[in-house]
C-alpha cells in the first residue's frame, strides 16, 4: 500500500514529515512546533554546573571558554550576540570547518533525530548517544532555520555546495542556534535506547514488544544499518506502515502510542513539573504527543478530533496518578520520620 506525499493541508501549522511548507521563519513555526531536538554524545559536566550555564556550546567557543563556568558567564553576551554572516553558516555546514562554527545544530523533527541517532549509534564507536529536547521558544532570539540563513546569501556568495546544504537543511528541518543553549531551555536529555523502547508500533517489526527484550534494536522496523539509507524513504515507509494498520491500531498508535513516546522524551521533566505546575506539565506532554501523532498521517489524524481529546484525558489521568503516588510517598516519609523522632525521644 502506498500513500500520497506527506504534505499537510494548508490549515495545519504542524510541519510535514520532511521539509517545510512555504514558511521557513522559525518565529512563526514555533507557535505549533515549539520543540527542538538535538542528537549528541554527552560529555562530563563541571561539578559547578547550574541550569543558567550553557548546556550546549557552539564549537567555536568550546576551547576558549571550557575552562570555567564563571568565564563562560562573563563572555555570555558575546557568545549569544546575533551577528551572523554567510561565512559563519558555510563554516557550520562544511564538516571540515565545523570546529570553527558559532552554531549548534538542532532539528524541529523528532523523527529525523531518532533516525539520525540510530545511524550514529550503529556507525559510531561511542554508544552513549542521547537525544535532548529543547524549548525552542526559550532560545528563539538566537536561532533560525538553516534554510532561512542560507537564503540570506547573495548568488555570488554561494559555492558549489550550497544546494546540497540547502536540501539537507530542508529535509532535516534543521535549526541553527547561535552561541549556546542554556540548561534552562533543555527540558530533558534521554538515551537513545530508552526512547526506542517507547516507539509506536508502526516503527517496529510486526508483533514486536520492546518491553519484553533487553535489546530494543532487534525490533526496529527499518534497516538502520544501510549506509546509504534515505530519510525520505524512511518517512515514506513508516507512513505506509501506519496506513496499512486497521483503524483500531491506528487509533492506538495516535493516542497511547504517541503519548508514550512523548513521555519517553519528557519523563524526568514531566515527573518534576507535574507536582509544581500540573497544567503546564499536561499541556507540554499533549503538545508533543500531538506532533508525534500527526507525523505518519496528518490528514487522517486531523479528521478525527477525538484523538486529541483522548490523548489529553490520558495525560490528565497520568498526571493525577503521579501526584497521588508522590503524595502517598511523602506521607510515608513523614510517618517514618515521625517514628524516628518518637524513638529518639525515648532515649
Amino acid at each position: 500500500m502506498t500513500i500520497d506525499s506527506p504534505v499537510a493541508a494548508p490549515e495545519s501549522g504542524i510541519l510535514p514529515q520532511h521539509g517545510f511548507h512555504s514558511d521557513t521563519d522559525l518565529q512563526s513555526l514555533l507557535s505549533e512546533n515549539p520543540f527542538l531536538f538535538r542528537v549528541y554524545t554527552p560529555k562530563e559536566r563541571s561539578p559547578f554546573f547550574d541550569d543558567t550555564d550553557p548546556y550546549f556550546l557552539a564549537p567555536k567557543f568550546n576551547e576558549k571558554y571550557a575552562r570555567s563556568p564563571v568565564e563562560i558567564r562573563n563572555h555570555q553576551q558575546f557568545i549569544d550576540e546575533w551577528n551572523v554572516s554567510y561565512t559563519d553558516v558555510a563554516k557550520h555546514m562544511d564538516w571540515t570547518t565545523r570546529i570553527a562554527s558559532p552554531f549548534i545544530s538542532t532539528s524541529l523533527s523528532f523523527a529525523w533525530c531518532i533516525w539520525d541517532a540510530l545511524r550514529r549509534f550503529h556507525q559510531g564507536v561511542k554508544k552513549d548517544v542521547q537525544v535532548a529536547i529543547i524549548d525552542g521558544r526559550a532560545i528563539a532570539d538566537r536561532a533560525s532555520t538553516a534554510v532561512e540563513l542560507l537564503e540570506l546569501s547573495s548568488p555570488s556568495q554561494r559555492g558549489k555546495e550550497y544546494w546540497k546544504w540547502h536540501r539537507f537543511s530542508e529535509e532535516s528541518q534543521s535549526v541553527l542556534v547561535h552561541g549556546s543553549i542554556p540548561g534552562t531551555a533543555v527540558l530533558a536529555s534521554i538515551p537513545l535506547l530508552s526512547i526506542l523502547r517507547h516507539l509506536p508500533s508502526y516503527f517496529l517489526k510486526h508483533g514486536f514488544d520492546p518491553h519484553n527484550t533487553e535489546n530494543p534494536l532487534t525490533g526496529i522496523g527499518w534497516d538502520y544499518t544501510e549506509k546509504k539509507s534515505s530519510y525520505r524513504r524512511f518517512c515514506r515507509d513508516m507512513s505506509n506502515r501506519f496506513h496499512s494498520l486497521n483503524t483500531e491500531e491506528r487509533l492506538a498508535d495516535s493516542t497511547a502510542g504517541s503519548l508514550a513516546l512523548a513521555l519517553a522524551f519528557l519523563r524526568p521533566w514531566f515527573h518534576q513539573t507535574v507536582d509544581l505546575d500540573r497544567g503546564q506539565a499536561v499541556r507540554t506532554l499533549t503538545d508533543l504527543a500531538s506532533i508525534i501523532a500527526q507525523w505518519p498521517g496528518q490528514r487522517w489524524v486531523r479528521e478525527r478530533p477525538e484523538i486529541g481529546d483522548l490523548t489529553h484525558a490520558m495525560a490528565l489521568t497520568l498526571s493525577q496518578e503521579l501526584r497521588e503516588r508522590q503524595e502517598f510517598q511523602e506521607k510515608g516519609e513523614v510517618s517514618r520520620l515521625q517514628g524516628l523522632s518518637r524513638n529518639c525521644t525515648r532515649w
